[in-house]
């Protein structure tokens, strides 16, 4: 209850009381009564001593979610609001970050980065019931802390990235011309800046002391797959769509739709061979390559006043292209596919008659349903289903329909 949270910060016996919620509709703190709402920055005056009472930040309005980023690990209130602390909100740059600039910082990274999004604009508010008009140092970057040190020929947006926590330290947005000092624990860390088509990067190691330089021609070109500066959650989501070989054995039963054509022409009949997959290609799409066998002996080709025992083979070489839709673990796909059919009908028992064959084209469409599953989601399981249409030439052109339904199993590295 945000009430109660207000009420709490009330009782603190604290000369300054400063309150940073981050969560959904919290805005209803600043709302309540008892304060009012502020301007997005409070005055400096040399009247520190007599600053006294509450202060409240929340990370949305009242009615609206407070909006997280897989890529960032947290919530963009949360992101910024320490990018700020850290050094970026640095607006005057003083070395010192107010509570007037770090939440000038926040509202508007947190605006901009939210008004693209599925949930729609993200406003962070404030309100204080203060006495005096002493601004508030939140932090000191002159202390000869450890940091990075983004010089005056720097210029774009930086991310830096904690290699020890595997998430995002801090975000840099700065002009040319001015510096910029970043505050952070001794660790090792990755700077990025994005380009058009690559990335550039460099590894930094920082002590318990002391301001380290970026320096942008110390930083390597690499191209987007080879980020070695992720999360878990963006590396399991490039990992899904890191292009990947698959081989799997495949087990088909084919049926023409017309009782006289099966019949008389085209009996049912499982097919059984193997599947090669890579993807995803352009435009996300899965290219799969099908070469399947199936016959069956002894069959009885009915010809009204004539049956005859036949013997039937068929030699099928397919491509389709999959969209696929889904998580990691289940995936659905769709997709159209082109196969080419041989067929051979022979009759062992009357060698008179002379060996059939026909060969056609055969456009279809496709559905599967995919499962990874094992250790890194390594053997691939699925289901499809499949509809088309066989194009051929006997006596005169003609067309039939079929459909095919089947099982998968196999392996991708």
């Amino acid at each position: 209850d945000m009430g109660l949270v207000r009420e709490h910060l009330k009782r603190s016996t604290a000369d300054i009381k400063i309150g940073i919620i981050d969560a959904c509709e919290s805005g209803a703190l600043t709302r309540a009564k008892g304060g009012r709402r502020g301007p997005s920055f409070l005055y400096d005056t040399d009247d520190r001593e007599a600053t006294l009472g509450l202060i409240l930040i929340s990370s949305s309005s009242e009615n609206e979610s407070s909006q997280e980023s897989d890529e960032l690990g947290g919530s963009f209130f949360t992101h910024y609001l320490t990018s700020g602390l850290r050094g970026d909100a640095d607006d005057s740059g003083d070395s010192r970050v107010t509570l007037g600039e770090v939440y000038e910082y926040t509202y508007h990274k947190t605006v901009a980065v939210t008004a693209s999004t599925r949930s729609g604009v993200q406003h962070p508010t404030y309100s204080y019931d203060l006495a005096g008009q002493g601004d508030i140092v939140l932090t000191d970057l002159s202390k000869g802390q450890a940091g990075l040190l983004f010089g005056p020929e720097l210029e774009g947006r930086y991310l830096v990235f904690d290699l020890g926590r595997e998430q995002v330290a801090a975000e840099i947005s700065k002009a040319a011309g001015e510096a910029r000092s970043i505050a952070l624990p001794a660790g090792e860390y990755a700077v990025k800046k994005r380009m058009q088509d690559h990335l550039r990067m460099v590894r930094l190691s920082l002590g318990e002391q002391g301001a380290v330089p970026v320096v942008e021609s110390r930083m390597e070109r690499v191209a987007f797959e080879d980020d070695y500066a992720k999360g878990p959650i963006l590396r399991a989501e490039l990992e899904r769509r890191r292009r990947r070989l698959s081989l799997e054995a495949q087990v088909v039963y084919q049926g023409f739709l017309s009782g006289a054509a099966r019949r008389e022409l085209f009996p049912a009949l499982p097919l059984f061979g193997a599947t090669g997959r890579i993807g995803p290609m352009l435009g996300g799409a899965y290219l799969s390559l099908d070469l399947l066998f199936g016959s069956r002996r002894g069959l009885v080709l009915d010809l009204g006043a004539l049956a005859l025992s036949q013997d039937f083979f068929e030699t099928q070489v397919a491509g389709s292209l999959m969209w696929r839709f889904g998580g990691s673990i289940v995936q659905f796909g769709v997709g159209p596919r082109l196969a080419a059919l041989y067929m051979r009908r022979s009759f062992p028992f009357d060698p008179d008659l002379k060996t059939q064959d026909m060969l056609g084209l055969s456009p279809a469409g496709a559905t599967e349903l995919m499962f990874f599953v094992g250790p890194g989601g390594h053997v691939v399981l699925s289901a499809f289903g499949r509809a088309g249409l066989l194009l051929y030439s006997v006596d005169d052109n003609r067309a039939l329909a079929y459909a095919e339904g089947g099982l998968t199993v196999g392996y991708r590295p």
